[in-house]
């Protein structure tokens, strides 16, 4: 039997933006990898034309698979069905048995390269060859001029994952190791070595490397170091050859919401590609059942994940806790293009960014963009792409207020603007993370202050921030002493000691004044003889200014003060205040 490859010449110009990453030819776009690009995307920057001319014909001999098909596998093992050749840059680069990955040109197929990703020359008998004891079968993928690989598949013999430099095979990182000697996925009963074994075509997601395990999970790594960052040994069922960078969503940490399981890979590639805590629903019971198993063998149940049994429109979720909602099987759980399906799914959404996904096609994409505006939601982003929709909440909510200097703003005026809180109130959140970043009440330490949706707290020796609407802590920033003038040390140590403590009442905050004031997209905190500018989002500083000395601050105040003082030049006129 004999495979085909074909040429398809696509008439028409097109103006979609040229994608840097993928090489381009005389204006249009080459397809030079196994789903088109280093994410495995399967999809390109542009339309097709309606008519495609057949160019050219080749006929290969079908490739014989390594490992032949049966009946419990799953298709994990299918890499080598039909040939995937690798381009870019005028290059193939071609991932071999023996160890090696060579690097041709592609006009030529002339030697360029050949890089040994095996620790030695030492052969084994394997799937009726004789190839190398660590077989290349880690596809590489080209990104941003490095090329990935990995070499091993026996966990005990030791796996390799390389970064080279596409152009001259130079190794920028690696990672090599054995097996770790841990309890497997089986209950517990046994013992073995449980790590990957790389089968498969490897993604390129962001700054992270996704390496397919074939039979076992995949593996995340960092992609400028190529440390492991991730990996979930479970039982052979779960795994595959083709791993994939899905859509960024901008979501990485905090609540998720899917509904609809289906085949479980969409779950599967968040809890493996994220740090979310993921809340399934699905409303086959025997579904729910197998991945409640499947989840708790691997350890992942409860602490990263939880399935119920449940739809879109009867599960009573929480509003404004979910930083990502997706779906794998819309019908399943009554999901339509109509506007209480459009309200269903925005109502959990999180302020400042919390984003939908749905997997759907074009017509489907107008439906739910229509469906979107029926409902009149406000805040409502609708942002159609190639493999689906994305519907945003951006900004806050409306009638929402902020509460971002000790007495509400920079007027002092002590009271909030906020017109959407009314009573009767209920529980939005409660627990996470403890009190130890935070001052004791007794001392009347400086107000929580509260903006783009986040609470900033002042603790003894930190400042953090956490969400307002899950209370997850977002980061917490080390200023060793930044909150001890509203406090009392020596109660704080034996607090740490586990001894009883009462603090006293103390003016604190009402005599002190606040050390810190918050604004849209930043902390500004005075911490010793400086004053820091915090990133709001990352919690990093930003920017440091030093403050003038108190004696040059009380002569210009014209008397002495507890508090610090500024002066403020206005149309030749001087204005004094405190801070």
């Amino acid at each position: 039997m004999l495979l085909a490859v074909l040429g398809l010449f696509v008439d028409g110009s097109f103006a979609a933006e040229e994608d840097p990453t993928v090489p381009a030819a005389s204006g249009r776009h080459d397809w030079p990898t196994w789903r088109y690009d280093s994410g495995r995307s399967a999809r390109v920057p542009h339309e097709l034309a309606d008519e495609l001319h057949l160019q050219w014909v080749r006929q290969l001999r079908a490739p014989r698979r390594a490992w032949p098909e049966q009946h419990d596998d799953g298709d994990k093992l299918a890499f080598d069905r039909v040939y995937e050749p690798v381009a870019a840059e005028g290059r193939l680069y071609v991932a071999s048995d023996d160890g090696h990955l060579v690097c041709l040109d592609a006009r030529s197929g002339a030697l360029v390269w050949r890089f040994r990703a095996a620790p030695s020359e030492r052969m084994v008998l394997g799937n009726e060859r004789l190839i190398s004891t660590w077989p290349v079968r880690g596809a590489p993928v080209v990104h941003d001029g490095t090329v990935y690989l990995a070499a091993g598949i026996w966990p005990f013999e030791g796996v390799y994952v390389y970064a080279l430099n596409a152009e001259t095979a130079e190794v920028i990182s690696q990672h090599s190791g054995v097996g770790d000697y841990a309890v497997d996925a089986y209950g517990g009963e046994a013992r073995s070595f449980s790590t990957l074994a790389p089968q498969g075509y490897l993604a390129v997601a962001g700054d992270r490397l996704i390496v397919a395990g074939g039979r076992t999970t995949p593996a995340v790594f960092d992609r400028q170091t190529g440390e492991l960052l991730r990996f979930h040994p479970v039982d052979k069922r779960r795994g595959g050859y083709a791993v994939f960078a899905p859509e960024d969503s901008g979501a990485t940490a905090g609540y998720a919401l899917l509904f609809g399981i289906g085949s479980g890979r969409l779950l599967d590639e968040l809890l493996l590609q994220s740090d979310l805590h993921v809340v399934a629903f699905d409303p086959d019971a025997e579904r729910v059942a197998r991945f409640r198993r499947r989840y708790g063998q691997a350890g992942l149940y409860g602490t990263r994940v939880a399935v119920r049994r449940g739809d879109a429109r009867t599960t009573s979720v929480p509003p404004y806790i979910a930083s990502l909602i997706v779906s794998e099987d819309l019908e399943a759980v009554g999901l339509a293009p109509e506007a209480d399906g459009a309200r269903a799914l925005f109502e959990p959404l999180r302020p400042y960014g919390g984003v939908a996904w749905l997997p759907v096609h074009e017509a489907a994409q107008d439906a739910w963009t229509t469906a979107v505006q029926r409902a009149d939601l406000a805040g409502v982003r609708v942002q159609p792409a190639a493999d689906g929709l994305r519907i945003c909440r951006a900004g806050p909510l409306p009638g929402a207020g902020v509460w971002a200097h000790p007495y509400a703003d920079a007027a002092n005026s002590g009271y909030s603007t906020d017109d959407r809180v009314r009573a009767p109130l209920g529980v939005a959140w409660f627990g996470g993370p403890s009190n130890e970043k935070t001052l004791p009440r007794h001392m009347n330490g400086p107000v929580p202050q509260v903006v783009a949706g986040r609470l900033i707290l002042l603790g003894v020796h930190h400042l953090s921030a956490r969400c307002a609407f899950t209370g997850r802590e977002l980061w917490a920033k080390e200023l060793p002493g930044v909150g001890e003038a509203f406090t009392c040390l020596a109660h704080e140590e034996r607090y740490e000691q586990g001894l009883p403590v009462y603090f006293p009442s103390h003016q604190g905050a009402s005599f002190r004044g606040s050390p810190y004031v918050s604004t849209p997209d930043s902390v500004y905190v005075l911490y010793r003889d400086r004053c820091l500018r915090i990133d709001l989002e990352t919690g990093q500083t930003r920017d440091t200014f030093r403050l003038p000395d108190r004696e040059h601050l009380e002569r210009l105040a014209g008397a002495s003060t507890d508090s610090l003082a500024s002066r403020v030049g206005e149309s030749q006129r001087e204005r004094r205040g405190h801070i």
